[in-house]
């Protein structure tokens, strides 16, 4: 029985293993300052007890090489460790790029992608070919994200008027999140930016200073009628991680994003988790953390209504609200993903329950189901703390099945092997 003190403790641990807490003095999206050269990352300290040193990769050992390399982008080949996840560096036209995990690299990669395609095709007006040289000139650094909804309708103009709701919001209080500035919330060409944003596979809430300002330059120049350029054309398929979701899934939530506002998208997802029966105690928080923006919560909640009839599917909220970032917001959503994947492809999940930020699903042959989103699996003291925390009961091997999207160290595979785990390496190059 853990006292409450070493409960706190072990939750501290926790948090801080799974890069879902922002460290002391850190922002809310914190991203390392670019490098201006290619110099690997200073070697981490030796441990200290039975526990290993942080493995040391390159963007060749972990990376495809498509997404290594692309017509458009090139990954610098030093690699960090932040915890569990790797640190990248990805060169483009519009600079350097710093992030943290794998999945943020396919999100900026396909960024980068789409528009240098649109700002640089082939017989395209003159203004398309301003802006990609402006969006050159932009910092790369993840914008600073302001939950100050008053200000923000401030900055549209007072004798400004819209009818219906939609200005209303604004006024009082339409953001949910940190994510929303001036793209898909703007009560006057937001629309066309949503409208944008899915016909191009773009999220419309993205961090990358790139993307929000050429939305806000396509959709005014689109809604005052002086584009005149077929985008859905110049769309590129979804990579990486996305993938996982099946087509209607994809379209579902793509369409909730192009056609509702954020706080309409609030309203959408209150209702369909009211609707599974999940607690006002449960969602509301979830909906309430602005670290999560309006795609990662409708993306959550989407996933959730595959899960219907499972018990205690809370459990995936409850995880989500402790976010206090991006690379958290990233991890729940694709666990949420995962989880419900599995359910509807024949896994059978019959309940959920959470260990801090890790939620595992129940199967009706006796067995948990866990997934962990992370790049690279090291045995170190935190994370040999959620190893205990999550290792099966008594003495019954192979009782809980933990997927690792990353890759793991013979070390890590010994010691959880050990423990009675069943590792499934989902590790893809």
């Amino acid at each position: 029985m853990r006292t409450p003190r070493r409960a706190a403790a072990l939750a501290a641990s926790l948090c801080a293993l799974l890069l879902l807490t922002p460290r002391a003095g850190a922002e809310d999206f914190p991203q390392p300052a670019p490098r201006d050269d290619a110099r690997p990352a200073p070697k981490a300290e030796a441990p200290v007890g039975p526990y290993e040193a942080p493995p040391e990769v390159t963007a060749a050992d972990v990376l495809p090489e498509a997404l290594r390399k692309g017509p458009y982008h090139t990954v610098r080949d030093a690699v960090g460790m932040d915890r569990l996840q790797h640190t990248y560096e990805i060169e483009s036209r519009f600079g350097v790029y710093s992030v943290t995990s794998r999945r943020l690299v396919e999100i900026r990669v396909h960024e980068i992608a789409v528009l240098e395609r649109v700002t640089q095709m082939e017989g395209g007006p003159e203004f398309l070919k301003s802006l990609g040289k402006s969006l050159a000139a932009i910092p790369t650094g993840a914008v600073q994200l302001v939950l100050d909804p008053v200000a923000g309708f401030r900055k549209i103009g007072r004798g400004l008027s819209k009818t219906g709701g939609r200005i209303k919001d604004l006024v009082t209080g339409g953001r949910t999140s940190k994510y929303e500035g001036s793209t898909g919330g703007n009560a006057f060409y937001g629309d066309e930016q949503r409208e944008i944003a899915a016909q191009l596979g773009l999220d419309v809430y993205s961090t990358n200073p790139q993307v929000r300002t050429f939305l806000r330059e396509i959709g005014g120049a689109r809604a005052a009628g002086s584009l005149g350029v077929d985008l859905a054309s110049l769309a590129l398929p979804v990579v990486g991680f996305a993938a996982v979701t099946t087509a209607k899934w994809q379209a579902d939530v793509t369409r909730l994003l192009r056609d509702k506002t954020p706080l309409e998208l609030w309203r959408h997802n209150a209702r369909v988790l009211r609707d599974l029966g999940i607690p006002q105690t449960t969602w509301e928080p979830f909906l309430r953390n602005p670290n999560l923006s309006p795609r990662h919560k409708t993306t959550i909640t989407r996933s959730l209504s595959e899960l219907a009839g499972v018990q205690d599917i809370g459990a995936i909220l409850a995880a989500a609200t402790l976010t206090r970032d991006e690379v958290g917001a990233l991890y729940h959503e694709q666990q949420a993903i995962l989880l419900s994947h599995v359910h509807r492809e024949g896994g059978g999940l019959t309940g959920l329950r959470r260990v801090e930020h890790v939620v595992l699903g129940s199967q009706a042959v006796g067995r948990e189901v866990a997934f962990l989103p992370v790049d690279h699996v090291y045995w170190m003291e935190p994370f040999a703390k959620l190893a205990d925390a999550l290792r099966p009961a008594g003495d019954a091997k192979h009782a809980t099945r933990l997927h690792v999207r990353g890759r793991i160290t013979p070390m890590a595979r010994k010691a959880l092997d050990a423990r009675g785990f069943e590792l499934v390496d989902d590790f893809e190059r």
